[in-house]
């Protein structure tokens, strides 16, 4: 069944509380199902690394805010060589470069 906003606002109206509950019990499986992926990600770090490269860019030029992201999130230190200085020169996107900064200053011990 597929609800439409207005929809959810009647039923919401109806039973706020039971709207309250269903969208916190959605939000506790998100964060488990996230946990969850994290961890095999993390367990599995040649593989989770050989995708963030081939698909997302890591290493290059052009990496992938997503791929940053992730490498930081995982605690993925065996990234760090994708994550040289030298690569800051080349990238245009300062948002993106401060964030390989940030998480290479975090599993690297660098700035």
């Amino acid at each position: 069944m597929v609800l439409d906003s207005p929809a959810i606002e009647v039923l919401a109206k109806q039973n706020p509380n039971q709207i309250k509950s269903d969208v916190a019990e959605a939000q506790q499986r998100q964060q488990q199902l996230v946990s969850e992926l994290e961890s095999v990600l993390s367990k599995n770090p040649e593989q989770t690394l050989a995708v963030l490269r081939n698909v997302y860019g890591l290493g290059s030029y052009d990496p992938s805010y997503f791929a940053i992201y992730m490498v930081g999130e995982l605690h993925l230190s065996q990234a760090c060589p994708d994550l040289e200085r030298h690569l800051l020169d080349e990238i245009a996107g300062e948002k993106l470069a401060t964030q390989i900064r940030a998480v290479r200053h975090q599993l690297c011990g660098r700035q």
